[in-house]
């Protein structure tokens, strides 16, 4: 229920609300929340989302990368995402300029499909470095794989993510990055895609909208250097990286997008309550989206996030958001409050910062 300052209560709405909410508003199907936390029906959503797209079969190799228990966080952050865009009013303008059927209402739900649905879909390569021992490149990663759609030729971000790459694969991780693997994975299906499709053909001339797509999805997941990795990052050139420098501080103002995709893939609570391996016990998905709460604040010069969840997991949920070296404030633009009320409920506000642009540059869209 919201009033007319666009403010909801979150004692009266839980996240399966807003969830059921997002699915109706945006037409998505005729899913039940129930459906939507159960890991084969998540994947099933995510498919039928792409039911003619699937016709391709780079776009279908892709979307077979997804785990199903993935696959419900992978869904959990697209509607939360849609949620927050919603209700905080984000200003996604710069992704309505998009020919086709598919954009009738709005290029935005295209392009935030692509975005979140497909942010993950590089892990099989991160959880399988040994798979992959004989990678000493992103261009031998894209050769190995056989892409003939190169990201690197398009992306206004090309040093910055092969520099990261090289880092996350001959440092102390010895892994592929799964965001980067994913942008040239889905850089190659897209551009395969409008090869080959009579809706995607009308996009042939865009190129650009798939490279900032991919873009987005290569850099939701570069982490600024901590204490501990500084000398890394300065080995493998990455100064952009480096908190001294003030830089990749992602704010909404320079790229709204890029700052929901990486906010909604740290907040998710399915993310944050079912799989963390920090909580003791385990939590049930339809459990987090029955009992967490959400309310939104959008006044003129100010959007917040109040999160709110009656059990003990919350208070280590908030001190990771918190986290001065890797937690939500560390790489994102925002300030985050953990608070008590005088009838005891908990709750983790997230305000955003609307107005400073310092983020790292060639970042910015």
């Amino acid at each position: 229920m919201e009033n007319t300052k666009s403010e909801t209560i979150y004692e009266n709405q839980s996240l399966a609300l807003y969830y059921e909410e997002a699915i109706k508003v945006h037409e998505l199907g005729a899913y039940s929340i129930g459906q939507i936390v159960s890991a084969d029906y998540a994947l099933k959503f995510i498919k039928e989302h792409f039911q003619e797209e699937l016709k391709n079969k780079k776009i279908r190799a892709c979307l077979e990368l997804i785990t199903p228990f993935r696959a419900v966080h992978t869904v959990s952050a697209f509607l939360l995402g849609l949620t927050i865009r919603d209700k905080l009013q984000f200003d996604t303008r710069n992704w309505r300029r998009l020919p086709g059927a598919k954009s009738a209402r709005g290029s935005f739900d295209l392009f935030w499909s692509w975005i979140c649905l497909f942010h993950d879909v590089g892990y099989y390569y991160e959880d399988n470095p040994k798979k992959f021992s004989d990678i000493r490149s992103l261009d031998g990663l894209i050769e190995r794989l056989g892409l003939k759609h190169n990201l690197l030729k398009v992306s206004e971000h090309k040093k910055l993510i092969e520099k990261y790459f090289n880092k996350r694969l001959m440092g102390s991780a010895r892994v592929l990055d799964h965001g980067i693997v994913g942008a040239v994975l889905l850089y190659d299906a897209l551009m395969d895609l409008s090869n080959n499709s009579m809706v995607y053909s009308r996009i042939k001339r865009y190129e650009f909208f798939y490279a900032k797509i991919c873009d987005t999805i290569a850099l939701h997941n570069m982490w600024r250097a901590t204490e501990a990795t500084m000398e890394e990052y300065r080995e493998y050139n990455l100064n952009e990286l480096i908190p001294e420098n003030n830089c990749h501080i992602i704010y909404y103002k320079d790229n709204p997008v890029l700052y929901l995709l990486a906010l909604v893939d740290s907040i998710d609570p399915i993310k944050g309550f079912c799989r963390d391996r920090r909580h003791r016990r385990a939590i049930s998905m339809p459990y987090v989206v029955d009992n967490v709460y959400l309310k939104f604040i959008c006044y003129s010069g100010m959007k917040q996030i109040l999160i709110h969840f009656d059990d003990p997991v919350f208070s280590e949920y908030a001190e990771m958001l918190l986290d001065p070296e890797c937690g939500l404030t560390s790489w994102l633009g925002t300030y985050v409050n953990y608070s008590q009320t005088k009838s005891g409920n908990r709750i983790v506000k997230i305000s955003i910062d609307l107005y400073n642009s310092n983020m790292l540059q060639g970042i910015s869209a």
